[in-house]
């Protein structure tokens, strides 16, 4: 998935990353359809999203 929004993916070295890391962020770039969505189809067994808080509270989101 991470070659849908990098251009290069691995770096030869700390100053090969320093000087190309990249990500490209599309301008309807929407989280829940672009990295969620693609997730579940990847690995649909899988938790799709998980959330919490600072008082302990959870929530995990599963694909249907």
């Amino acid at each position: 998935m991470l070659e849908r929004f990098m251009d290069k993916t691995t770096f030869e070295s700390q100053e090969d990353f320093m000087e190309n890391f990249r990500v490209n962020v599309p301008e309807n770039f929407n989280f829940a359809y672009d990295i969620v969505d693609e997730w579940a189809k990847v690995a649909p067994d899988k938790k799709a999203l998980c959330w919490t808080n600072d008082r302990g509270g959870a929530y995990r989101f599963y694909v249907c």
